[in-house]
């Protein structure tokens, strides 16, 4: 499966610089209170009260901030790794998709039979494939999932159809018959497609 390739480095860079930033403040919020207390001639025990409630506020928010944070993360871990489960079986499934479109796509009256056999060869392939992958796509999302098991359907009913035939059906039908399979497994996997992009824009 894929990796994020600077997802951390990305994040340990931005929490340095939210350091960085916060003791800027702090510190400037402490030099102008000290200065401050000075220019109106507070007694050490307000500077020192005004410098406490300021450092509790500034602590609390900084607590807070850090809970908002460690939320975020987690919650890009863990589309991120919805969104790797589900491009791992988008990659392997593709290869698969393409070899039964092309088959179904390149009958001609030549070669007929053997291709046919092919497209058999192929959905047979793909729909063995997508069972085994079926438990991975179910722990990413479940419209992707539903997806991968209309691809699942339409593979296995192009083999059960070529399976059955038995002669009766001219070549014409035939091809009419798997062209409204191709259609319907061409729309699973223009959403498929769609899922998957969708998934990768919230988990980066």
């Amino acid at each position: 499966m894929g990796k994020g390739h600077n997802f951390m480095d990305d994040k340990k860079q931005k929490l340095i610089l939210y350091i960085l930033l916060f003791s800027i403040l702090i510190f400037d919020t402490f030099l102008f209170i000290w200065v401050f207390g000075i220019i109106l001639s507070w007694g050490e025990t307000i500077i020192s009260g005004v410098i406490s409630a300021v450092g509790a506020i500034i602590g609390g928010s900084l607590t807070l901030i850090g809970v908002m944070w460690t939320i975020s993360y987690q919650r890009k871990i863990y589309y991120r790794a919805k969104y790797e489960n589900a491009n791992y079986v988008f990659t392997e499934l593709l290869p698969l998709i393409n070899q039964v479109y092309n088959h179904i796509k390149s009958l001609n009256p030549k070669s007929f039979s053997q291709e046919i056999d092919e497209i058999k060869n192929a959905a047979k392939k793909l729909e063995g494939k997508t069972k085994d992958l079926l438990l991975l796509a179910s722990q990413s999302d479940s419209e992707f999932f539903r997806e991968v098991k209309n691809i699942e359907f339409y593979s296995g009913v192009i083999f059960e159809y070529i399976d059955g035939l038995v002669g009766i059906e001219t070549d014409n039908e035939i091809k009419d018959k798997l062209m409204i399979y191709y259609n319907g497994l061409a729309k699973a996997d223009s959403r498929f497609d769609k899922i998957l992009s969708n998934m990768k824009k919230i988990s980066f």
